[in-house]
């Protein structure tokens, strides 16, 4: 069940573990300041999902966990730098990405020998 002050909670505990001002959190994550902080405040009572998914890949979880406390089982979280190459290779040509595969697959022999 939904609760927004557990998510708040939620939120304020990841953003201390990763040594992050609200500032900080709102340039990274591009949600502006003061809409973070009323959120954080909690004198927003219903914070947009689009706002939850910046903030929740802004602290490398999903927006799964800051609203419900749960992560979604087999749900793989990507950095940013990840994601990045996620994407690239996403806009490569059925060619390359064979290539790439096949290096991969070279790469794992190398490394059980």
């Amino acid at each position: 069940m939904y609760d927004l002050q557990s998510m708040i909670e939620r939120v304020k505990t990841l953003k201390k573990e990763k040594n992050l001002t609200n500032e900080q959190l709102a340039i990274k994550s591009g949600v502006p300041i003061g809409t973070l902080s009323k959120i954080l405040s909690g004198n927003t009572k219903d914070p947009s999902i689009s706002t939850i998914i910046k903030v929740a890949e802004c602290l490398n979880t999903s927006a799964d966990y800051l609203i419900f406390g749960e992560h979604i089982k087999n749900q793989v979280i990507l950095s940013n730098d990840e994601l990045q190459i996620v994407k690239d290779y996403s806009l490569l040509s059925n060619g390359w990405k064979d290539y790439i595969k096949k290096q991969i697959e070279i790469a794992k022999q190398m490394d059980k020998n």
